[in-house]
């Protein structure tokens, strides 16, 4: 799964490429690393589906930022960049996850609960807290202290916090 991902994201990032941040392919394959990281140690169980939208999720989450700063309005950018890669496929719970990965919780649990379109609610939801745990893990790569790990939603990542730290010195692509 890692390499398949991978393998999208040179590709997407080929297409889009973002000069001089530090959201670019290699922020993404460790946020996709890690999210699998996630899946392994805290024995999550998904189904090939949710796998799949969570990594697309992944692939495209900060495509379409432009900066490092604060900046709440990447998340839609990137998401309408899947849709137009996506076409008339593009799933709304990767929509979703992409455009609110960026957002606090409250937000995207609202939007969510009244969210017709998206019928696996709970399961989006974990996959939400997955991904918003990785790339919150992968803030090590700006010094160990801009992560707050009170801010990490699943038990199993504060577990992996070390490993997070090694994969910004250890993943290449």
């Amino acid at each position: 799964e890692y390499r398949k991902g991978v393998e999208q994201i040179l590709r997407l990032y080929k297409l889009h490429q973002r000069g001089g941040t530090g959201h670019d392919k290699l922020h993404t394959a460790r946020v996709l690393f890690l999210a699998l990281a996630v899946i392994q140690a805290g024995k999550v169980r998904l189904n090939r589906a949710e796998l799949w939208q969570l990594t697309n999720a992944i692939v495209f989450h900060d495509i379409g930022r432009k900066n490092d700063r604060v900046d709440d309005g990447h998340g839609k950018a990137s998401r309408k960049i899947y849709e137009k890669n996506a076409g008339s496929s593009a799933d709304p719970a990767v929509c979703f996850l992409i455009e609110y990965h960026c957002l606090n919780d409250t937000l995207a649990e609202e939007y969510l609960q009244s969210a017709d379109i998206i019928r696996a609610k709970k399961r989006t939801w974990l996959l939400y807290q997955i991904l918003k745990d990785a790339d919150a893990l992968d803030r090590v790569r700006f010094g160990i202290y801009d992560l707050d790990v009170n801010q990490l939603r699943l038990p199993i990542s504060h577990k992996l916090v070390p490993l997070a730290v090694t994969a910004v010195i250890g993943i290449k692509i």
